[in-house]
């Protein structure tokens, strides 16, 4: 049986998935949230707004990341795995299917980083500093939902680990939810990553949201309706 896996970003753990998990599980589907390792110390709220990067030294590593989620892959040696990932969880997953494309049966991004070669997280994030978009903006996408949120110190070293695509990489299929009103991965960054990939062997589903960067917040119904239809495209 296929399992999704649904891989959180930056500054938060799997309850970021708000209730979207649990829809999926109630629909009948072998479903789990994962928590990455280094995701566990509580980030004050003043931090966050102050504009800090809120990120720490943990000695974790990339791999840490993808062993973590490995950890929960089916015990069947076939290609069962759905990832699905949300901001930073893209490149996340793009990690482990690099690593593990025999077991990668799709790759969902949600509003999130589609690394290319020599990519990393923080040069991704670098990218979106160069745009210039206000504080305000892209606080705006999390104040409505402000009262649900966890947020947690970032190990840091993970987000300079660079990404390497290969044919095997490559030829996984992929589904894109691209969040037009998003001010933390703006949505013509969105555009740029997917461009990257015009010319990948696999198919490729984009779909396009008017939400900001936490679709699982705005409408948590709309986005598992979304994701469901990329299941069986």
């Amino acid at each position: 049986m296929t399992r999704i896996i649904f891989v959180h970003g930056m500054n938060a753990t799997s309850a970021s998935w708000n209730t979207v998990p649990e829809k999926f599980s109630h629909a009948g589907y072998d479903t789990v949230s994962v928590d990455l390792p280094g995701h566990d110390k509580d980030l004050p709220l003043a931090v966050l707004f102050l504009g800090s990067k809120g990120t720490y030294a943990s000695g974790l590593t990339m791999n840490d990341y993808v062993e973590a989620i490995v950890a929960r892959f089916p015990v069947e040696d076939e290609r069962n795995v759905v990832l699905v990932g949300h901001s930073m969880g893209g490149a996340v997953i793009s990690q482990v299917a690099h690593q593990h494309p025999d077991r990668i049966k799709q790759l969902i991004y949600v509003a999130a980083m589609l690394p290319d070669t020599d990519d990393s997280p923080a040069k991704i994030i670098a990218a979106i500093k160069d745009m210039d978009v206000p504080v305000t903006k892209t606080l705006g996408d999390y104040l409505p939902h402000l009262l649900k949120l966890r947020f947690v110190y970032q190990p840091e070293e993970p987000l300079g680990e660079t990404f390497s695509r290969s044919p095997a990489f490559d030829a996984i299929p992929r589904g894109y939810v691209l969040c037009e009103d998003d001010d933390v991965i703006p949505a013509k960054l969105q555009e740029t990553m997917l461009e990257a990939y015009r010319d990948a062997s696999a198919k490729s589903d984009v779909d396009r949201l008017q939400r900001s960067h936490l679709p699982q917040y705005d409408r948590p119904e709309e986005l598992f309706e979304t994701i469901e239809a990329m299941l069986s495209a």
